[in-house]
């Protein structure tokens, strides 16, 4: 199998071009991780490949409905994993942790956990089942929690970077924890706070940062101790189920 990449590098036209173009040549099999996951945006995109006949897998695009025009068209699948269950050990992680030094956490001392939520897509369920599950794993602990404010930046770690950079200024000290949908927002979360002398290498200033996937990059920076803890997703297995999942085909 001979494969080739493409980047929307976030943006929808780069990406519709890219479509296009694609559908243009000579192509047996296109596994795609969409930008939008809305139902009409989905939908679009059957159409589209549709027409070509094209066998597509997507992967964390996971629509908010299957409808039936998602149903009838039988050259395409979708492979996700359970957000919930990966929020759900996120949200149990930072208990643990709560639990362990609620005395340096709680900066205010009013027993409420103020964080910060980075959301990986405003439309995206995986996304937003991600935000919902992690802090109502929190609550249900008896864990009384407060957002400061909520930020989307595209599981991306330079957009995660930016937004703390520009967060920190307006809650600084307020701040006792902030939780990532994903690794590279959390890793661009630690990039902005060793900005200010937090997270750092001999340094006594910490904010508590959460992530989920379990990239290489993330194991180091909680090696280090910049970065508190992440959920580990095996690619691997994705990887396998969507090569599996092809063979739905008989491709």
């Amino acid at each position: 199998m001979k494969f080739t990449f493409f980047d929307s590098k976030l943006n929808k036209a780069i990406e519709n071009e890219t479509l296009d173009n694609l559908l243009r040549s000579d192509i047996d099999l296109l596994l795609g991780n969409l930008l939008e996951t809305k139902v009409n945006e989905l939908e679009n995109f059957i159409d589209k490949i549709k027409e070509k006949e094209i066998l597509a897998v997507l992967f964390n695009a996971e629509p908010p409905i299957i409808t039936n025009k998602m149903k009838d068209y039988k050259k395409f699948i979708i492979v996700t994993t359970d957000p919930k269950e990966a929020a759900n050990l996120q949200g149990t992680l930072v208990v643990n942790e709560w639990n362990k030094n609620k005395s340096i956490i709680d900066k205010n001392k009013d027993d409420v956990l103020q964080y910060i939520m980075l959301e990986g897509s405003l439309n995206n369920i995986g996304a937003l089942e991600r935000t919902r599950t992690s802090i109502l794993t929190i609550e249900n602990y008896g864990i009384k929690t407060q957002e400061l404010t909520r930020k989307i930046a595209f599981l991306n770690q330079e957009l995660a970077r930016n937004a703390i950079e520009s967060l920190f200024l307006s809650y600084g000290d307020k701040i006792e924890m902030i939780i990532a949908n994903n690794d590279a927002m959390a890793i661009g979360v630690i990039e902005a706070l060793q900005k200010y002398g937090y997270s750092k290498e001999n340094s006594i200033k910490n904010i508590p940062v959460f992530g989920i996937d379990g990239v290489s990059a993330a194991q180091e920076l909680i090696k280090k101790g910049f970065m508190t803890v992440t959920v580990f997703e095996d690619p691997n297995d994705t990887a396998e189920a969507l090569y599996k999942n092809r063979n739905e085909f008989n491709f």
